[in-house]
């Protein structure tokens, strides 16, 4: 038979064809199905895998060596030679006496394991590991259901899986975290809640009751770290000998340090988020002083901040690159001294004070395995509790809000009350006890949302404290003293009679001169002559459109022997004047002595005291208020104690550096070095009671 015709040399054989075709290149780099690397995708010339210890790990191109390949299949370093017959590397031993050839594998071919796993990440297309990759914690999956993520395993719907690739999300495997208790845990006086509820009751809290239930909250909201929208943080003041340290120790304990909780003493930002990494677990900050490094403490809360709502941190990294990170934690500060924070910080945290313990107190069982167990179980009370919370949440911010907590406040302190609610109880609040402790709660921390002043404050504030140098005769003042002056708003002392009254007009004047050198130039918008003029300098006042005729100076003489307070009182006494006599259809006329009285009698006095306006309790003039607060008696201030646990005295008061805040008709809240002044005996704020004398 006649040889055929020959094949072009143009024409491509079909074999070869069929070869290069992409089902058969995705056949030939698919990776085995128990293969213990998995490929999640590239990122420029990163290679994103999940290795044999299920860890996530990046792999540049050029880096897949045999020695990166023994690292990423570890332990199953011989998985290599027989998973895969183009991975193996064969010896062909020499023919037996039956002539019978064989091969045995020796090694594997790195070269085509690292070709497969690269052109495995190449299928599966760019991998941005930002914001995809879950940790330790309790994460929200689909249908707001939990997922848990235990350290090798994780839960999902009652499932365990392995640690790796599920849904959209990577959950890497890391050290072991304790899991919830088996069994289901109850409510009410015999649940872990309740339990943990008194053991925090043995420290020495300023507000007994209130300040235990809120940490309560925050312990149980710890728990959902992950799957929070928003977490909530604390920071808990206190005096040496407090026990904070001890307070810290137990919570620990129940949160299953060290692989359940971080806790630190002494640490910066970037320390704690290498250490977190990609982990949703509660951080507890033990002694964080302010006064060792502030700016550490600084970059702390504002890592705090980003934590509150898992915002993306974009840094700059020495190459010129970028790295990017997400970091969700709870956490719990505690300091002698808290240091000055923003408004928005103060909005973020949970404000808590511990007083010394007394003689004789009793701690809480401290036991590692009992403290252990206890933490388990109130675990897996907060995991059942869970559609419960998403329920209980939003009924707890509405009854916050119409408590009038203002900004933030509802929604930080909503998840706390609902955290430790649908721990406590089976059965949901009714809407009075709700209301009932949502008002509780906004007035007991009222007094801390008092430092949360706007950024306008703020700045108005550190504007008015700047000191001007040199402002006449060597003396420095700050620019609010000087602005007081030339609005004639500031007192002056006369240093002979000592009556205090506005600045001379050369004073004055000079401090304009001050002012103007900065750029600052005061502008009275007032109609007529000033009303703060010195009263008897001109005695022809103009009121309005109703003149005083000279004989009017005694009635202010007679009616507020203080010169402090005269100038406000003859403020709002000339506007109720001008007023009542414009509705009477007067617009000239004599000056009526009866009526200025009667209006200046409705005007509550006030006195400037060390740089504050103070109202005059109803009883006292304001000379008596003024000589009260500089010689009150020891026992007025029993039980008065500063932060650093000081006794506050009256020379203390009198020598000024408190301020006094009025939260009723005769009582005033003191703050002693920007804190609140707490009472030692009652707990508490401590309120100062100043009336006139029985």
């Amino acid at each position: 038979m006649a040889d055929g015709p020959k094949p072009s040399a143009k024409v491509t054989p079909l074999r070869a064809r069929m070869r290069e075709a992409p089902e058969a290149t995705q056949r030939r780099l698919k990776l085995p199905e128990d293969c213990p690397v998995i490929p999640l995708g590239v990122q420029g010339d990163l290679c994103w895998y999940i290795d044999g210890v299920g860890q996530m790990v990046a792999v540049p191109a050029k880096s897949h060596s045999k020695l990166m390949l023994h690292k990423l299949f570890a332990p199953h370093t011989e998985y290599c030679k027989h998973a895969h017959p183009d991975w193996a590397k064969t010896v062909r031993l020499k023919a037996d006496e039956d002539g019978n050839e064989r091969e045995i594998v020796v090694d594997f071919r790195p070269d085509v394991v690292a070709s497969h796993l690269m052109g495995a990440c190449g299928q599966l297309g760019p991998f941005n590991p930002v914001g995809r990759v879950r940790g330790r914690g309790v994460w929200r999956g689909e249908d707001d259901d939990l997922v848990q993520h235990h350290g090798s395993a994780i839960q999902i719907r009652g499932q365990t899986l392995k640690a790796g690739r599920h849904g959209d999300h990577v959950y890497p495997r890391g050290p072991e975290r304790k899991a919830p208790a088996t069994d289901t845990q109850p409510g009410g006086a015999e649940g872990p809640a309740a339990r943990v509820l008194l053991d925090l009751g043995h420290w020495n809290w300023s507000r007994p009751g209130l300040d235990q239930q809120l940490l309560l909250g925050w312990v149980c909201a710890s728990f959902y770290a992950g799957a929070l929208e928003w977490r909530p943080h604390g920071w808990i003041n206190g005096p040496r000998a407090a026990g904070k340290s001890t307070l810290f120790r137990y919570l620990a304990e129940l949160l299953h340090y060290p692989g359940g909780c971080v806790m630190t003493g002494n640490t910066t930002a970037a320390g704690l988020r290498i250490v977190l990494g990609d982990d949703a677990l509660p951080v507890l900050f033990d002694d964080a002083e302010a006064g060792e490094t502030p700016e550490r403490i600084r970059m702390l809360v504002e890592l705090m901040r980003s934590a509150s709502s898992g915002t993306l941190v974009l840094r700059g990294t020495a190459d010129h690159g970028n790295a990017a990170f997400t970091v969700r934690f709870t956490g719990l500060v505690n300091s002698i001294l808290r240091p000055p924070l923003t408004s928005q910080d103060l909005s973020r945290l949970m404000l808590l004070n511990v007083e010394p313990l007394p003689e004789g107190a009793r701690r809480p069982e401290m036991g590692r395995s009992h403290l252990e167990l206890l933490g388990r179980q109130l675990f897996r009370r907060m995991i059942d509790a869970w559609p419960r919370f998403l329920v209980e949440y939003p009924r707890w911010e509405a009854a916050l809000k119409q408590a009038g907590m203002p900004g933030r406040a509802p929604e930080q302190f909503g998840i706390l009350l609902a955290a430790q609610d649908v721990a406590l109880n089976d059965v949901p609040a009714d809407n009075d006890t709700m209301q009932e402790i949502a008002a509780r709660v906004a007035e007991g921390t009222a007094s801390d949302r008092a430092e949360e002043l706007p950024e306008w404050a703020r700045c108005l504030e550190r504007l008015t404290s700047t000191i001007v140098p040199a402002f006449s005769g060597g003396q420095q003042r700050t620019l609010g003293t000087l602005i007081g002056m030339v609005a004639m708003q500031a007192t002056w002392k006369h240093p002979e009679s000592g009556d205090l009254d506005v600045w001379p007009a050369s004073d004055r004047d000079g401090a304009a001169r001050a002012l103007a050198s900065y750029g600052v130039r005061v502008v009275l918008e007032l109609q007529g002559r000033h009303p703060l003029r010195r009263w008897k300098a001109n005695p022809k006042f103009v009121w309005g459109t109703c003149n005083a005729p000279q004989d009017g100076s005694w009635i202010i003489e007679d009616f507020i022997d203080n010169p402090t307070a005269r100038s406000e009182a003859i403020a709002a006494a000339t506007a109720l004047y001008a007023a009542e006599a414009a509705q009477r259809g007067e617009t000239a006329g004599a000056f009526d002595a009866g009526r200025f009285r009667a209006a200046l009698a409705r005007v509550q006095p006030v006195v400037r005291w060390d740089g504050q306006t103070l109202p005059v309790p109803g009883g006292m003039t304001p000379r008596a208020f003024t000589d009260r607060l500089e010689n009150l008696p020891p026992e007025a201030l029993a039980g008065a104690m500063a932060q650093d646990g000081r006794a506050i005295t009256p020379a203390m008061i009198a020598r000024g550096g408190l301020e006094l805040t009025p939260v009723g008709s005769g009582l005033f809240e003191l703050r002693y070095g920007g804190n609140q002044v707490m009472d030692g005996r009652a707990g508490g704020a401590f309120r100062l009671r100043i009336g006139a004398p029985e």
